[in-house]
């Protein structure tokens, strides 16, 4: 793994960490295990060295599906199944955190030599 990669990867798994304890109370809810999922899998891409260009489009998708979880409530990111209460996946505040994240691994990803 070379060294930008490295640095990806260490701020991948921290988003990692800190998306497990921003969705504890909501761990079991579909849309939180996704999310989960996805940032999983793009550790994963960053540490076998997937291209810059398919690590780039799982970043876009787990943007994608945490700002659709947002846009459910505009303070709260917030999911349910039908005919049941909807309830927070996490703050409003730490989805803006991982958002930002996702952006500045967007950004050094370009710099990429390989991009």
């Amino acid at each position: 793994m070379d060294d930008q990669y490295k640095s990806l990867y260490k701020q991948a798994a921290n988003m990692q960490y800190k998306m497990h304890d921003y969705t504890m109370q909501s761990a079991h809810d579909p849309t939180t295990m996704l999310l989960r999922n996805e940032i999983h899998s793009l550790t994963n891409d960053l540490a076998t060295s997937r291209s810059p260009l398919t690590i780039e489009s799982r970043i876009k998708t787990i943007e994608r599906q945490l700002h659709q979880a947002q846009m459910t409530n505009p303070n709260q990111a917030t999911v349910g199944m039908p005919g049941q209460a909807r309830g927070p996946i996490m703050h409003y505040d730490h989805g803006n955190f991982i958002h930002k994240n996702l952006e500045s691994m967007r950004t050094n990803l370009r710099q990429h030599p390989h991009y």
